[in-house]
């Protein structure tokens, strides 16, 4: 993930290809020709009311008078902290945190394809229709969860372990994918992929899924523009085209996306697509909200990576968490709040801030819960199995997995515990006793200027020279930036 300025909400939609689609109505799209008799498009506007989460559900109401003190961890809540009698879940209960995430998974080689030789006896620990994970460790966890006191919400990775048969994803400029799914994909998203998952989850009593967005071990590092597949654009023109076959059998596949552009139309086809992923979603969260309705959503690592999405995973009632990682380095910033505001006025959500444990000291990452949990919805730490592995002094330091050098578990479990305490507190009294709102990337990039500057001092190397030009720059962009939107 970037942390350059233009990782703002508003940014990442533009680097997709998508519109900001809960705006309330779409501009006014001009009728081109006679679509009957040219294969035209009538783009007819289409409107997307706000959806927010604003009557909470009774058993959810710690959202709002907590808010969300989350962790991501790959391991068990029933597994025990150091070998002594506490359980690792306890731990995490007692240091004042709320939810946790814990990872499972389909049983998987990890190998790209999706494809399974029926012709041979298949391994079981390989069969990708089954899951280990649920078998065996999600009623143990639950029942550690429940009996600590923690939510727990199952993390689930959207971008890998696919199954054939699935339709592919095709890109306007990369064309057809090799692995990677169709985002809309009804059939095997409801049925394979992510549904029959989410269900199981439900009926086996977790709290809820969190849905890891990020692409894994597909060919495609997102969806960076609406899929063009045969049936994505099919349906597309049998909705707005005329003679819409037509149009189909003569545009070309790797012309599609130019088509469209020609018409003006892309804003129209990625607003189409948004509706149909929400439809797709909201099928999906029915489902387990019947069994059980409180049952609680979630997605990573962005809000906006697949527009549609948080709209179907959420509700007025039940709102789709959004965990966020663009905080990881530098903590809540403008497109945090931006992301928040949005969740309040536009989206049926709660956004969450990221903290990185391996680039953040406890004590930046004690501040910066704090100014998420006042500021925005919440926050969560990633990755939190740190604060519960090799918890001694210089056991586990550094990227991607560890700590800061030099820390220990103990040093972020006891600075996490004291903050969440004085979170309290602090939720509890009015906000002109709160700490100032502060902005986490002006403070980063303010700090990597100075650290530039000071190795200009030591040495007089070109790439020395190069950094410290560079970091102003980007300080620059920023301050521009923060000066355009009053955030």
């Amino acid at each position: 993930m970037s942390d350059l300025a233009d990782s703002a909400p508003e940014a990442c939609l533009k680097r997709h290809g998508f519109v900001t689609i809960f705006l309330l109505v779409a501009a006014a799209w001009p009728v081109q020709g006679h679509s009957s008799e040219t294969g035209e498009l009538n783009l007819t506007p289409i409107e997307i009311q706000p959806e927010r989460c604003d009557a909470l559900h009774p058993q959810l109401q710690w959202l709002t008078e907590e808010k969300v003190r989350g962790i991501w961890i790959g391991s068990d809540l029933f597994d025990r902290f150091e070998d002594g009698e506490k359980t690792k879940g306890q731990v995490l209960a007692d240091a004042g945190f709320n939810l946790v995430r814990v990872t499972m998974d389909v049983n998987s080689d990890n190998n790209r394809s999706g494809a399974i030789d029926k012709s041979k006896p298949l391994d079981p620990k390989y069969d990708r229709t089954k899951s280990n994970s649920l078998r065996t460790r999600l009623a143990l966890n639950i029942a550690e969860a429940r009996r600590v006191g923690l939510t727990l919400m199952i993390g689930w990775k959207y971008g890998t372990h696919h199954l054939e048969p699935y339709r592919k994803y095709r890109s306007t400029q990369e064309g057809l994918a090799t692995v990677t799914c169709c985002p809309i994909d009804e059939t095997y998203i409801t049925g394979q992929h992510i549904g029959k998952w989410a269900v199981q989850i439900a009926e086996g009593g977790a709290g809820g899924m969190i849905i890891d967005m990020e692409m894994y071990h597909s060919d495609k590092s997102g969806y960076y523009g609406s899929c063009v597949c045969d049936e994505c654009f099919r349906t597309y023109l049998q909705t707005y085209a005329g003679n819409w076959r037509t149009v189909f059998d003569n545009v070309p596949a790797e012309g599609r996306g130019e088509w469209v552009k020609s018409r003006l139309a892309d804003e129209h086809y990625s607003m189409f697509a948004a509706q149909r992923i929400e439809a797709i979603y909201d099928s999906i969260r029915r489902k387990c909200q019947e069994i059980n309705p409180t049952f609680l959503f979630g997605v990573a690592p962005m809000l906006y990576h697949l527009p549609g999405v948080e709209r179907g995973l959420g509700t007025a009632n039940v709102p789709c968490l959004v965990f966020s990682e663009h905080e990881y380095h530098n903590g809540p910033y403008r497109g945090s709040f931006i992301g928040t505001r949005d969740s309040r006025i536009y989206l049926p959500t709660r956004f969450l801030c990221g903290a990185y444990v391996a680039v953040q000291s406890p004590e930046l990452m004690a501040d910066n819960l704090l100014q998420a949990s006042l500021y925005c919805d919440g926050w969560w730490a990633w990755y939190g199995e740190a604060l519960l592995t090799n918890t001694g002094a210089g056991k586990a330091p550094g990227i991607p997995y560890g700590r800061v050098a030099g820390t220990s578990a103990r040093d972020y479990l006891d600075l996490i515990t004291a903050t969440h305490a004085r979170l309290d507190g602090l939720l509890a009294s009015p906000t002109s006793e709160w700490p100032e709102r502060k902005d986490g990337k002006l403070i980063w990039l303010n700090a990597k200027l100075e650290r530039a500057k000071s190795e200009t001092d030591d040495t007089s190397s070109p790439a020395a020279h190069t950094a410290l030009a560079e970091a102003k720059a980007e300080l620059e962009r920023y301050i521009k930036l923060l000066g355009t939107g009053g955030y």
